[in-house]
């Protein structure tokens, strides 16, 4: 789980009073936001200590606190009109209880006896951690680019504080690794701004050599410390010789994705006129089979026959990024999310997926959450179910519809209060 975080930043300015001197300290480098801060305040001198005085310029020098504790024990509060369900107190400490990113870069000081200042500050950052980054272009699963030419990539974060890092990387393998070979140029970043947080999209223009067929590009962000979000990764395709004249497949020119059904028969063929010299055109598939060449005419064709063997996988579960198998603990009152993977040919998209438990439907997506936070009744098992419809470039042929599931239980864990 990532709690969004609060840092502090103590500025110290050297000063020491003749009556004594002050200094404000904050209880830790780092709080989760919405959750408290506490702040003390040490007086050192020979005069009587009858007040500690706390203060909060905010971020704009706006006065947000101005807050008077009566010394010695029993300690109280001097002023009148506040708010006390934001703050408690003891003699030297003042405790903010729901610090959130409306006091980022606020300042805090405090004084004793009303006429000695703290020698420092604490000055308020809040950060807000992202949740995920998502490789939202090219669409397709590869990205298919003729040696020399650039493809345009493109990586949008969940919105944060501070702003986002995306970084870019080419692995060897289909999931996405800061272990891969970092890309450093060619990279434009554009960040976007709403409820003061900060969402970045960046984008890489990328030149492909014949050296990346078959490597995989992906991107990562962060914006807290070591806190890494991966993207998917959009393999690599590169056309080392590209044809002068690019070869077609009769009576589908104008189709680039030509779809066959599951253990249908097909037969295509495929055809390049001109061209200097004479182009040789070869099939290309996973197991490598080749039909022999049939030179008429000045040009060349081949015949081949294809059986498509690309139904959806049996569905996979992630708890917020992270794979698990069909038994998935969480703790009360948190705010997970489960997300179910399949993958084919067609890919099913988003909306190929439902949620159901029991006879209910309870999520028409991949993904899976529960709003305020998983409650004890929403324990038991649920059911992923993908449906994807393969649909032939032949349109004589049927539509088949391909549906599969998988099982999870959602173990619920009590919360001790």
């Amino acid at each position: 789980r990532y709690d969004n975080i609060l840092v502090i930043c103590v500025s110290c300015l050297f000063s020491a009073g003749a009556d004594g001197s002050v200094t404000i300290s904050s209880s830790a480098a780092t709080v989760p936001e919405g959750s408290s801060l506490t702040l003390t305040c040490t007086y050192t001198g020979n005069v009587q200590l009858f007040a500690i005085r706390w203060i909060n310029n905010g971020n704009n020098s706006t006065l947000k606190y101005d807050i008077t504790i009566q010394q010695p024990e029993p300690c109280s509060i001097f002023s009148t009109g506040l708010n006390e369900t934001l703050f408690t107190y003891t003699c030297n400490t003042l405790t903010i209880l729901n610090v959130t990113r409306t006091n980022q870069n606020d300042i805090f000081t405090c004084q004793a006896n009303l006429n000695i200042n703290s020698g420092n500050s604490v000055i308020v950052s809040v950060s807000v951690p992202i949740s995920t980054v998502v490789l939202t272009s090219p669409t397709y699963s590869n990205a298919t680019v003729n040696a020399g030419s650039s493809k345009k990539f493109t990586c949008r974060t969940s919105r944060g504080l501070p702003q986002p890092t995306v970084e870019w990387y080419m692995t060897s393998s289909n999931s996405c690794t800061r272990n891969g070979v970092k890309i450093m140029n060619s990279i434009s970043s554009s960040p976007s701004e709403s409820n003061g947080l900060i969402q970045v999209e960046s984008s890489l223009l990328f030149t492909a050599s014949s050296l990346d067929n078959n490597l995989w590009i992906c991107c990562a962000a962060s914006n807290i410390n070591t806190q890494w979000k991966l993207s998917g990764t959009k393999l690599l395709d590169v056309n080392s010789h590209p044809s002068p004249n690019p070869p077609v497949i009769d009576d589908f020119n104008k189709i680039t994705d030509y779809q066959m059904i599951e253990n249908s028969t097909e037969r295509l063929t495929c055809r390049s006129t001109g061209g200097n010299p004479l182009a040789s055109l070869a099939w290309s598939c996973f197991n490598g089979i080749e039909s022999n060449p049939n030179i008429s005419g000045g040009s060349v064709s081949r015949s081949v026959q294809f059986t498509a063997r690309h139904p959806p996988s049996t569905p996979e579960f992630q708890l917020n990024g992270t794979p698990v198998g069909v038994l998935i603990s969480i703790i009360e009152d948190s705010a997970q999310m489960v997300t179910c993977h399949s993958f084919g040919k067609p890919n099913p998209s988003t909306n190929d997926f439902t949620w159901t438990k029991g006879s209910a439907v309870v999520s028409s997506n991949s993904v899976l959450s529960w709003t305020g936070g998983i409650r004890v009744q929403d324990g038991g098992s649920y059911k992923c179910i993908v449906t994807t419809t393969m649909t032939p470039s032949d349109t004589s042929k049927t539509q088949v519809t391909t549906e599969v599931s998988s099982d999870v239980t959602m173990n619920v864990l009590c919360k001790f209060i």
